[in-house]
C-alpha cells in the first residue's frame, strides 16, 4: 500500500484473500488460536469467512538476537507505519482525553511500559523521557501523520494514520548504551502494536528501519 492511500478505508468484499496481523503474549496463545480456528465458516456482514492459512512467529522479549530486519546495526532512522487506526496513549497520566501528536515517547509508551513492566512511576517515565530524547521526529511528521476518523459503537471518533520517521541520535544512544533496549522496542511494536485497544484491531504498525546511505 503506498504512503497516498493510507487516509483511504479498506473496502472489503467476497471471492478475496486478507492478510491479518494478530499480536498475542504466550499465556493467551491458546484462546487465541483456538479462536482464530473458529473463524473458519463464520458468516458475518452478510459474507461467509474461511481461514485459508495460520502461521505463528515466536519471539522471547527481551532478547539479545533481534530479527535481522529490526537491527539497527548501520541504521539512520526508524520508519513506524500505522495500517489501522491508531489511539495513542498517554503516558503521563490516565485520561479520557487522546494524545495526537506523534512524539516517539507518546507513540511508543504502551511498549515502554509493556517491554519494561513498568507502571506510571518515575522510573517508566524516565523511560519514556529517554525515548523522545534519543529519537527525533523528522519536520515533515505533522504532513504524514493525519487525522482519522473512525466508527465505534456508533460515535464517530479521532484517530491517527500515515506514516512518521524517527532519527536516531546515535551519540546518545551509545553513551546510554540503550541500543538493544530501542531493538527490543521496535520488535515488540511489530508482534503488539502501537496505542491503546489493539484488541479491537487499532494500532497495527509496520516497522521498517532506514539504513544509512
Amino acid at each position: 500500500m503506498g504512503d497516498k492511500n493510507y487516509d483511504k478505508p479498506l473496502i472489503i468484499g467476497p471471492g478475496r484473500e486478507y492478510l491479518f496481523y494478530i499480536g498475542f503474549t504466550e499465556d493467551v496463545s491458546h484462546q487465541v488460536t483456538l479462536a482464530l480456528t473458529s473463524i473458519d465458516g463464520v458468516e458475518l456482514f452478510g459474507v461467509k469467512w474461511f481461514l485459508v492459512e495460520m502461521g505463528i512467529e515466536s519471539y522471547r522479549l527481551p532478547t539479545q538476537d533481534v530479527p535481522g530486519e529490526l537491527s539497527l546495526d548501520g541504521a539512520e532512522a526508524v520508519k513506524l507505519e500505522f495500517r489501522t487506526p491508531t489511539l495513542l496513549l498517554d503516558p503521563f497520566k490516565e485520561s479520557r482525553y487522546k494524545r495526537f501528536l506523534p512524539l516517539p515517547g507518546i507513540v511508543f509508551a504502551y511498549n515502554i511500559g509493556d517491554l519494561l513492566r513498568m507502571q506510571r512511576n518515575r522510573e517508566y517515565i524516565e523511560a519514556v523521557n529517554i525515548v523522545n530524547t534519543v529519537l527525533n521526529e523528522t519536520y515533515s511528521a505533522l504532513e504524514t501523520v493525519k487525522p482519522i476518523k473512525y466508527i465505534y459503537e456508533g460515535k464517530q471518533l479521532p484517530g491517527i494514520t500515515g506514516y512518521i520517521k524517527y532519527i536516531i541520535d546515535w551519540d546518545l544512544v551509545e553513551k546510554l548504551e540503550i541500543k538493544n533496549f530501542l531493538e527490543n522496542l521496535l520488535l515488540h511494536t511489530k508482534i503488539m502494536g502501537i496505542g491503546t485497544s489493539r484488541a479491537n484491531g487499532f494500532g497495527h504498525t509496520t516497522v521498517k528501519i532506514v539504513k544509512k546511505h
